[in-house]
C-alpha cells in the first residue's frame, strides 16, 4: 500500500533547482521535468525550494515528477565524480507523465525520458529509480554513439539493441 512506500521515503536536496518567477522549478543542470504530450500535467513549481515534499499516492502526480529528478541529476553527478565528464552532460527532459506507451523509454528522437504508469502493477515508472538510471543509460549510449540501439545497416538486425538493455540495467 501507499502508506507503506510513504513511509519508505527519505528526505533529499534537489540540488540547483531553478528559481524564475518567485517559482522553484524542476529544472537544473541535468534535468528538466517537461511534458511531451497527453496526458498534459504541468510540472510542479513551489515558492520554496524545500516544499517539494509529496505523497507518492497524490493524484496529480507531483511525487514521479520529484523523484526523476532527483535521480537523474543525483546519476549525472555520480558520474562527473568518477571523472567522467563528457558522457551525457546536458540537461534532459523528463516526462513523468507520457502514457502514449505502456512503458518507459529514451526516444533518441527528442533526446527525452519518458515514463508511464504501471496500470495495476506497482510501482509507477516514476516511482522506480531503477527504472530511471535504465533509461538514462539509453540516452548515455546515444549521447556517446549517435543512433546506438538502432538497426545494423549490414545485417538488417538489431544487435545493438540488446547491448544498450544490458548496458541499461547495469
Amino acid at each position: 500500500p501507499r502508506s507503506t512506500i510513504d513511509a519508505e521515503r527519505v528526505t533529499r536536496t534537489l540540488r540547483d533547482i531553478t528559481l524564475s518567477g518567485g517559482k522553484y522549478k524542476l529544472e537544473g543542470p541535468y534535468c528538466k521535468i517537461h511534458n511531451f504530450g497527453a496526458p498534459n500535467v504541468a510540472p510542479p513549481e513551489e515558492a520554496s525550494a524545500n516544499a517539494f515534499n509529496y505523497s507518492s499516492g497524490e493524484a496529480n502526480r507531483r511525487f514521479e515528477a520529484v523523484n526523476i529528478y532527483y535521480h537523474v541529476d543525483t546519476l549525472q553527478r555520480y558520474v562527473q565524480s568518477l571523472g567522467i565528464t563528457n558522457a551525457n552532460n546536458r540537461q534532459v527532459e523528463c516526462d513523468p507523465y507520457d502514457n502514449t506507451i505502456n512503458a518507459a523509454w529514451y526516444s533518441p528522437a527528442d533526446k527525452g525520458l519518458h515514463f508511464s504508469d504501471s496500470g495495476s502493477c506497482r510501482p509507477d515508472r516514476g516511482e522506480d529509480g531503477d527504472v530511471m538510471y535504465h533509461e538514462y543509460g539509453h540516452a548515455m549510449q546515444d549521447n556517446q554513439v549517435p543512433g546506438w540501439g538502432g538497426t545494423n545497416p549490414t545485417t538488417g538486425r538489431s544487435e545493438t539493441r540488446a547491448m544498450g538493455e544490458g548496458f541499461g540495467d547495469i
